[in-house]
């Protein structure tokens, strides 16, 4: 089939061929027979078929060029299309648009007004105050861009500031970052709380009566309030993420993340003061614990999952830490808690404990003063007991060589230190025994040096809820005569919660000492007749009535017992904190929540006399306590 159609083609192919020559024979004659006419119509032929070509070329030139727009035109269209399509599904909602217009907006502000500088400066122990002064408080620390002229410090603490800049906001020193706060500056004192190097919220109070503040935390990551004014003593729980309060007479642990209570320890004593929770952590395991004020008499201990492990009022400072170990004194032994609760161990009896300092006791045993290991059971003999020692629980405890530098000193070891004063005589300006058993297990001895008072003897102590400034100050500073450390115009130091104090020179005390001259004698009209026999009894139960912790009363009886008991027969008289504030008040900024000022007046009698009872009134202490004790002999 396929040959076929191939041989008819080429037939006809052939007489296709012969007509056109036949065709262009004809036409050659033609031509043959008029030459100018050829000429002329071959000129004209020509003409036509140049035009021809050139319209034909033309066409094809406008079509393709047609052809190229209309491909140019989809090609654009498609990708003008495709951007307008991925616009509007990136296009922000309303909201968003108004969240991006207000950043642009405050980042402009920021930008455009941050025009002015406050300076911000610090102690010589490194430690932000909130205002210069030109003899303890003049070095710069750093410097915050302010948006207005008139910005101040209201509060600073470590590397991060609080302060007044149109309204209230934070400055992180280790970053650089300002935050501004919706909390109003309208109350009394704030409190900054903080962890690894963030700034965490802010305790706010107002002091609305005396020992009687009320107040709320405003937490910075969620920009609110919480707790507001809710509780009594809300009080910042040190490098933790916890508050504490009071409410009905029971306290309180609060989360400060999101507004929840934690743990609640119900006060079963109406008449005394309920406590605070503290908190100790180790590896984000915590002990929680309800204590007063200066957190030496512990009311409960709570293991981690918040069950309690210890429900009983400890004697003076016997209990400790050590890493996530709980070591209290128990009925006469060492008990050894892990974080979790469970009994490690249980240490041998204990006729005399003095103290606890990490996991060692100090203990009398055998007339001799020894320090034991309660982990491995090894003991040390630090000296003989004097029985005119008694132990200083605020000064003892573990240093290390960065504190001793601190302190000034750069010649004793790294260890723990057992300070005892006497409450007589050792020799000339000699006032008792330091006793350091080093890391190498030796025992170093130093004189104290340092006297604890003197006649007179008022000594006060601080007692924070959160390291603060102080600034202490008397209406009559006139009446002072000895002072340790120097009073100049006034007393300026670093308090933390424990009492421990350290002045701009970076020396620490564990309380201000002075002495006054005779003013506001007594008559005496009324008071108690003590006896040399019954003058131990008598101490501890007016000053536990009158309102002194263990520690505090036991620095007071070893002090003004010896007086006493040299008497035989006294007539006393407790001048209580109004009747101090009369004669020469106590200054003190910030102002303390509770005050308890106590005086002695002893007075030496031959015979029994009849003296009307002095009825005292029992001092509750709570948030930032100051309490001073002292007297006078006639």
């Amino acid at each position: 089939m396929e040959n076929n159609n191939l041989n008819e083609n080429e037939e006809t192919n052939l007489e296709e061929n012969n007509l056109e020559k036949q065709d262009n024979k004809i036409e050659k004659t033609k031509i043959s027979e008029n030459p100018v006419e050829e000429k002329k119509e071959d000129k004209k032929n020509k003409s036509k078929k140049s035009e021809s070509k050139k319209s034909s070329d033309k066409k094809s030139s406008i079509l393709i060029i047609s052809i190229i727009g209309i491909l140019i035109l989809l090609i654009g269209g498609y990708f003008v299309l495709s951007k307008v399509l991925v616009k509007e599904d990136n296009k922000p909602n309303e909201t968003e648009q108004k969240e991006e217009k207000e950043n642009d907006e405050e980042k402009k502000e920021d930008v455009e007004e941050l025009n002015y500088s406050l300076n911000v400066y610090k102690y010589s122990s490194g430690a932000i105050c909130n205002e210069y002064n030109a003899d303890w408080c003049k070095d710069l620390a750093f410097t915050i861009k302010t948006k207005t002229e008139t910005a101040k410090v209201i509060k600073g603490e470590d590397a991060f500031v609080l302060y007044e800049d149109d309204g209230l906001r934070v400055y992180n020193n280790y970053d650089g970052k300002i935050t501004k706060l919706n909390l109003e500056n309208q109350y009394s004192y704030y409190y900054l709380n903080y962890k690894d190097n963030k700034i965490l919220g802010i305790l706010y109070v107002n002091q609305s009566e005396m020992f009687s503040n009320k107040g709320g935390y405003y937490n910075i990551a969620k920009s609110e309030k919480m707790y507001n004014f809710k509780y009594d003593n809300l009080i910042l729980i040190n490098d933790s993420n916890y508050l504490s309060a009071i409410k009905d007479k029971n306290v309180y642990l609060l989360s400060a993340n999101e507004e929840k209570e934690e743990l609640v320890s119900t006060n079963n004593n109406e008449n005394e003061f309920p406590g605070y929770f503290y908190v100790n952590c180790f590896n984000n395991k915590c002990f929680y614990y309800v204590a007063d004020g200066d957190v030496y008499n512990i009311y409960k201990f709570y293991s981690n999952d918040k069950k309690v492990i210890f429900d009983k009022k400890t004697s003076e400072g016997q209990w400790s830490f050590k890493d996530k170990y709980l070591y209290i004194v128990d009925n006469k032994v060492v008990k050894k808690y892990d974080i979790d609760g469970t009994l490690m161990s249980t240490s041998k009896a204990f006729n005399d404990v003095k103290g606890l300092i990490e996991n060692y006791a100090i203990y009398v045993e055998n007339n001799n003063l020894s320090l034991v290991n309660i982990d491995n059971d090894k003991s040390v003999v630090l000296d003989n007991w004097n029985e005119h020692y008694y132990f200083d629980t605020f000064i003892s405890g573990y240093y290390t060589r960065e504190k001793l530098d601190n302190m000034g000193e750069k010649n004793k070891p790294e260890g723990i230190y057992v300070v005892m004063y006497s409450n007589q005589k050792i020799a000339e300006n000699i006032y008792g025994k330091e006793y350091c058993y080093t890391k190498t297990g030796e025992v170093k001895t130093f004189d104290v040096k340092t006297p604890q008072g003197g006649r007179a003897k008022p000594v006060l102590y601080l007692y924070p809820t959160k390291t603060t400034d102080v600034k202490v100050e008397f209406e009559h500073p006139e009446y002072l005569t000895t002072t340790y450390p120097k009073y100049n115009n006034s007393w300026k130091v670093k308090a933390s919660p424990n009492g421990d104090l350290i002045d701009s020179n970076n020396k620490y005390y564990y309380g201000l000492y002075w002495d006054e001259i005779r003013y506001n004698e007594v008559d005496f009209h009324e008071g108690f007749y003590v006896t040399k026999d019954n003058a131990i009894d008598f101490l501890e139960e007016k000053l536990d009535i009158i309102g002194l912790n263990p520690r505090e009363r036991n620095e007071f009886i070893m002090y003004w017992l010896p007086i006493l008991e040299n008497n035989e027969k006294s007539i006393v008289y407790f001048e209580l904190t109004k009747e101090r504030e009369r004669g020469n008040k106590l200054i003190i900024t910030p102002k303390p929540d509770s005050m308890l000022r106590v005086s002695i007046h002893i007075k030496k009698v031959n015979s029994k006399v009849n003296i009307k009872e002095q009825k005292l009134e029992t001092f509750k202490r709570y948030g930032f306590s100051a309490i001073e004790w002292g007297g006078m002999i006639y």
